[in-house]
Order: C-alpha cells, then sequence, then structure tokens
C-alpha cells in the first residue's frame, strides 16, 4: 500500500461520513482494536478481530436476533477482516469496523483505541471524536532567512507547497529586487543660499535598520504569497521561525486564521520530523483554547436550557436542537431512545437494548448539524455528564 495511503483512508472518516452513518437503521455495530498489542502469534490483529465478532454474535443474540439475521450482520465484517493484512503495514494505531445490515465499513485510524464490542441503535463513535475535531489540514510557514518552506500537512504527512514564482526564497534574493524604504528618506533640501547642490545624504542608516527594512519587506511578500497559495482557505497556519522574527511576520500577515502561538526556532534546526510534532502540539493547544471559547456562551444560558439534563439534551438532539455538545470523556449514561414516545430513558439495570446515552446525542448532534467536543469532565459546567448550547 502507498505511503498516503493512512491519510486518504482517515480522510474518508469525516463529519459528512457519520451523518450518512446516523441515516442506518440498528442494529449498529461498532467494533474498534488496536493495530498492534505485545504478544505471540496468538495475539495477532486478524485473531482478535474474529474474537470480537464472536463476542458480537452473542450481544445480538442477547438482543433477540436470530441466526440468520446475525449472518447477515457480520458476514461482510468477517470478510473485511480476511483481507485486512493486506493493509497492515500503513501505519496506523488502531482500526474500527461500522456494520449495519447490508453495510460494513472499516477504517485506520492515527490513535490508540481500546477493543471494544457494541451493540446499539447507533455506531459507537464517542472514541473517534478528538480525531474528527481535529483539522484534517493545516499548514506551517517556515521561515529561516536562508530559506523558506511552506508545508502542507495532516496529522501524519507533510508535503511541500510552491510558492508563487514571484516570491522569493530567501532574504538574499529579496534584497536583489529592492532597497529598504526608508534609504531614500534623511535627505534635506538646501536653502537658496546653498547654489546649485540638490541635497545632502545623512549617514544615519545603520547595517541593522537596513536588515531589519529588508526583512519586512520580505515578510510583507511573503504573506502575500501565503494568501495567494491558501486563498479560500480556513486550514490552521502555523508560524515557524526563530522568536525574534515572529512579531516582525505576524505584523505583516493577514491570513485569518494564522494561530496565536508559533514554533519558536530555526526550522533548519529540527530533524527527523520534530517540526512536525512540534506543529501538531501547538495544534492541538489551539483547539484546546478552541474548547474552551465554544464553552464561554453556555454560561449565558437560562431557564430549561441551562438545566437541561441528559435525557432533554438526547431529545434535543434527535430533534435537531442541539448547536454544541460537550460530552465527558469518562462519564457514561445507559439507557435508549424510545423513538415511539420520542424520549429518552434512563436504566439503572443495564440490558441488552441499552446503549450509551451520551454517545446517542454526540452522534446525533453530528447528523444534524451542530458540533461535538470530548472534554475532560472537570472542564462541563457543574462537572455533569454532558452539557449542551441550543438553537432554539
Amino acid at each position: 500500500m502507498q505511503e498516503q495511503s493512512l491519510a486518504e483512508i482517515t480522510n474518508v472518516l469525516s463529519i459528512d461520513e457519520l451523518k450518512q452513518f446516523a441515516k442506518d437503521t440498528g442494529p449498529c455495530l461498532t467494533i474498534s482494536s488496536p493495530a498492534r498489542i505485545p504478544g505471540g502469534e496468538s495475539k495477532k490483529l486478524t485473531s482478535r478481530l474474529r474474537r470480537q465478532v464472536h463476542e458480537a454474535e452473542q450481544k445480538l443474540a442477547e438482543r433477540g436476533y436470530d441466526l440468520s439475521a446475525i449472518q447477515v450482520l457480520v458476514e461482510p465484517v468477517l470478510q473485511q477482516i480476511e483481507k485486512i493484512s493486506d493493509e497492515a503495514d500503513i501505519g496506523a494505531e488502531s482500526v474500527v469496523f461500522f456494520a449495519s445490515p447490508g453495510e460494513a465499513r472499516h477504517y485506520w485510524v492515527p490513535r490508540p483505541l481500546d477493543e471494544t464490542v457494541v451493540v446499539a441503535d447507533n455506531y459507537h463513535i464517542r472514541p473517534l471524536i478528538p480525531i474528527l475535531n481535529r483539522d484534517k489540514e493545516f499548514y506551517i510557514l517556515a521561515i529561516a532567512q536562508k530559506h523558506l518552506r511552506l508545508l502542507r500537512c495532516t496529522e501524519f504527512t507533510s508535503q511541500e507547497v510552491a510558492m508563487p514564482d514571484s516570491i522569493a526564497t530567501n532574504l538574499r534574493d529579496d534584497t536583489q529586487t529592492r532597497k529598504p524604504d526608508h534609504t531614500m528618506d534623511n535627505r534635506v533640501t538646501p536653502g537658496p543660499s546653498a547654489g546649485s547642490s540638490v541635497g545632502v545624504m545623512f549617514g544615519t542608516n545603520t547595517d541593522k535598520e537596513d536588515r531589519d527594512q529588508y526583512l519586512h519587506n520580505w515578510f510583507r511578500d511573503v504573506a502575500r504569497g501565503v494568501n495567494e497559495v491558501l486563498k479560500g482557505s480556513h486550514a490552521p497556519l502555523i508560524l515557524c521561525c526563530v522568536e525574534y522574527e515572529q512579531p516582525t511576520f505576524r505584523d505583516s500577515c493577514t491570513y485569518s486564521n494564522l494561530v496565536e502561538e508559533g514554533v519558536i526556532g530555526a526550522p533548519d534546526s529540527f530533524k527527523g520530523g520534530e517540526l512536525h510534532k512540534r506543529a501538531l502540539e501547538v495544534l492541538q493547544r489551539h483547539i484546546d483554547k478552541r474548547v474552551d471559547e465554544a464553552l464561554k456562551p453556555w454560561d449565558k444560558q437560562t431557564g430549561e436550557y441551562a438545566k437541561a439534563g441528559v435525557k432533554d439534551i438526547v431529545k434535543a438532539a434527535y430533534e435537531g436542537r442541539v448547536m454544541t455538545l460537550f460530552v465527558a470523556d469518562s462519564a457514561q449514561v445507559m439507557g435508549n431512545f424510545n423513538e415511539l414516545t420520542f424520549s429518552a430513558e434512563g436504566s439503572q439495570d443495564i440490558k441488552p437494548w441499552d446503549e450509551d446515552l451520551l454517545n446517542a446525542a454526540a452522534l446525533q448532534t453530528i447528523a444534524h448539524g451542530g458540533t461535538v467536543y470530548l472534554v475532560p469532565q472537570n472542564k462541563i459546567p457543574e462537572n455533569r455528564p454532558m452539557a449542551a448550547i441550543m438553537r432554539y
């Protein structure tokens, strides 16, 4: 399989894809497994997945499905498992299967997932929310005075993008085509008694001032080139350069999604993927900040919205009224959603047909165009298992 395969496969697992998932009628089977675990031959991925399929068969039987209905659901999964060894070297950390009557899909994901087998009315998508919320594409602008690079990146790939031909790729080339703006300043025009003299240049410009002005001019051109390349894009742009140059470029850059924090250091000093790794760390902090910003409107909700509990939020999610949903990463509330009464019902004693109501709310929120964040429990207002910002 080609080197880009993991990126191509995981890009399919998108918000739009999950919107389609929500239309699948149950039972919905979700199987996830880490791609590799320490151990011998008996712990190979295909062997573990077959064991998980057997566990799924038992769960389906407990829900009252007969043998023929079970086979319709699991047979396509088994067929895909047999082919999975062909994809074993693509570098993914986990694999996840989704199956419903007549449908079976699997995806490799760049995150560790626990071994899980879930049979419910909705696919189990909670562990995938952080992957879906991460920007699928971002850019790194690596600026050194001797070399400029613009990199288009995903979580696990990076590829250099050509800048416009009119943009110099280093400071030296740029200085060949211009003079610092201030070199024509600092002149004085003499009065009539000066005879034929037309002006005097004061020698007040220092080499450093010239260099700073050259750098400012070049950065202004680079910023223009970035805007040209990224026209129409809203992907995050992460700046990498030495610390004292960061403010100079930011003053020139008008790109709408320049990430506030940058990677500090000379780009060429980062070896072996270190620049990409540091940019991902910056991107994650950017996402965390975005979550904190998204939580702020919740404080302004009043009345029934502010008091909404799990059952109310699940019902609102099915109705398409949830704009933003915050789900605690460690919480679970078991129950089911009754389509006839259009209401959520919690369960003290877990029954075979129960599912995680937080997961159901998440999938339905996504299906109706809302946004879902998986966050630490202590970040959710009043330490609730989930909270929501309603559309109406």
